[in-house]
């Protein structure tokens, strides 16, 4: 019942499996021992023989090396004492020149010269792969051009009055602005067989009416013609051509773009010869992306119920917007305002556009003081 006599029974017990413990790892140790040193003394002996084999290798090689060596010197020896031999040559002046052979310099140029014609018509072919046909066929080309662009005709754009709804006929617009108008409709109409209907992107230098005023006299010249139009307000921020129609500007384009079915926003008259897209919701945040305007344009222009798709779109300065539309578009018809000479507002329109690329202007409308009706008056 002492504890200091448990306490000191406690410890010896302690103390004897310690003992046990320490002896044990000291048999491990000297046998581990034993298997190092037995490992080391055949390492010692692979390595006496890895030397061996290592100076032969060196011998040998040295000695293929030297008979080698003394293989070409008995060869370049016997060589040498052949008595027709001559190790250099004296120089000598030639007693007859060599003439030029005219018929080998001929037969290389036309050689030459052929494959070099090759090459650069396979260059220009590649880089500018428009054919004389093609050019011949392109009704543009034979306009005559403003700043590197083909005019396509002079019309009245000035400021005009407050759209409004109606359709008065189009006897106000005079005889020379409406064939002026019917020229460029059908220029923009013309199409290859087979191919979708071309989509022609309005955008004019002036923030006014004009480029929708322009745009709904010539749809409704085409529609008296017989044509097929589709007509689509682009411009969301300040939508006009609804005004016309005496319509809500929405649904319409923003719709569209979200994913909604173009065909159920169209609006529909004169027998289904014309259709009307009109701008959509102005608040709607989805936006004017290349992708979704080619695949709304596109549905547009790939069915068989148009012949022409005409897009109206902001002004020139709001070129954030109007670069989607163009490149969508595949170009744009400039509106040039009759206060600024055309060749500046072609000039105005690439710098504003240009952003890595330059942009693809089809032609330019140049501006005269004569203002159009409006909207309303025409259809």
């Amino acid at each position: 019942m002492n504890p200091d006599y448990a306490a000191a029974q406690s410890r010896i017990w302690n103390l004897l499996q310690e003992q046990q413990t320490n002896a044990r790892r000291v048999r491990e140790n000297r046998d581990q021992l034993a298997r190092l040193e037995a490992e080391q003394k055949q390492l010692a002996g692979r390595r006496v023989t890895f030397e061996q084999l290592t100076r032969n290798a060196a011998r040998q090689t040295s000695l293929y090396e030297n008979s080698r060596v003394a293989e070409i010197q008995a060869e370049t020896a016997r060589r040498t004492r052949l008595p027709n031999l001559k190790i250099l040559d004296e120089a000598q002046v030639p007693g007859a020149p060599i003439s030029p052979n005219l018929k080998l310099n001929l037969a290389l140029a036309l050689a030459l010269g052929g494959l070099l014609a090759l090459a650069l018509a396979l260059l220009a072919e590649y880089f500018f792969p428009r054919r004389l046909s093609d050019v011949a066929e392109d009704p543009l080309l034979a306009l005559p051009q403003v700043g590197g662009v083909p005019v396509l005709g002079s019309v009245p754009t000035a400021a005009l009055p407050a759209l409004s709804s109606g359709r008065p006929s189009l006897e106000l617009l005079g005889a020379r602005a409406e064939d002026a108008l019917r020229e460029i409709g059908y220029t923009l109409a013309h199409r290859e067989p087979g191919q979708p209907a071309p989509v022609a992107l309005f955008v004019g230098t002036r923030s006014d009416d004009s480029t929708a005023s322009l745009a709904a006299c010539l749809t409704a010249l085409l529609l008296q013609d017989g044509l097929r139009v589709t007509l689509v307000d682009a411009d969301r921020a300040s939508p006009r051509l609804h005004r016309a129609f005496g319509k809500p500007d929405a649904p319409g384009l923003a719709e569209a773009l979200a994913g909604k079915s173009v065909a159920a926003l169209l609006h529909r008259t004169d027998g289904g010869g014309f259709r009307f897209l009109a701008a959509g919701d102005p608040d709607d945040p989805t936006p004017l992306t290349e992708v979704g305007l080619r695949r709304v344009l596109g549905e547009l222009a790939s069915t068989e119920q148009t012949d022409l798709v005409v897009v109206t779109g902001p002004s020139v300065w709001n070129a954030r917007a109007v670069s989607p539309l163009e490149k969508a578009a595949g170009g744009m018809v400039l509106i040039a305002s009759a206060d600024v000479p055309a060749e500046e507002s072609v000039a105005r329109a690439r710098r504003l556009l240009s952003n890595g690329e330059t942009p693809r202007i089809h032609g330019v409308i140049v501006g005269e003081r004569p203002a159009l009706p409006a909207v309303g008056d025409v259809l």
